[in-house]
C-alpha cells in the first residue's frame, strides 16, 4: 500500500503489442477504461478471469489450458490489478464482461471501480 503522495505515475503509449507483462517489474498496474474503452482490456480481462476459474475449479484446468495455453505460465502470478471504468449506462459494457470482472471483484483478484452517469 502506498502512503503519502505518489511521486511518480508510468504511463506508456499504445505500442500495438497488446499487454506486455514480461518486462514489468511485479506490483500493481492500473487499468483505465471508459466508453467503449474496455474493449482492449476484453481479451486479458478473460485471460484473468479463466486463471481465476482454474483455481476455483482445479478440474477445468486442462480445458482451460487447451484453450489459453498462455496461462500455463502463470503470466498475472507477480500481479495485482486494478482497474477504473467510466460509462454512460451499464449497458454500454457486454455482459458476459461484466460478469467476469465482477467475478474477478468478488474473489479479489481485481480491484474494481465502476461509474455510470
Amino acid at each position: 500500500m502506498v502512503k503519502g503522495p505518489i511521486e511518480k505515475i508510468v504511463i506508456s503509449h499504445s505500442k500495438g503489442e497488446g499487454l506486455q507483462l514480461a518486462f514489468t517489474k511485479p506490483g500493481k498496474i492500473i487499468l483505465v477504461a471508459g466508453g467503449t474503452g474496455i474493449y482492449p482490456f476484453s481479451d486479458f480481462i478473460d485471460l484473468l478471469y479463466k486463471e481465476q476459474l482454474m483455481k476455483d475449479s482445479p478440474g477445468l484446468r486442462g480445458e482451460i489450458l487447451t484453450l489459453s495455453p498462455v496461462l500455463e505460465s502463470d503470466p498475472f502470478k507477480n500481479f495485482n490489478f486494478e482497474m477504473l471504468a467510466a460509462f454512460q449506462h451499464i449497458e454500454d459494457m457486454h455482459p458476459i464482461t461484466l460478469d467476469q470482472l465482477t467475478y474477478l471483484a468478488d474473489r479479489g483478484r481485481l480491484k474494481l471501480t465502476m461509474k455510470f452517469r
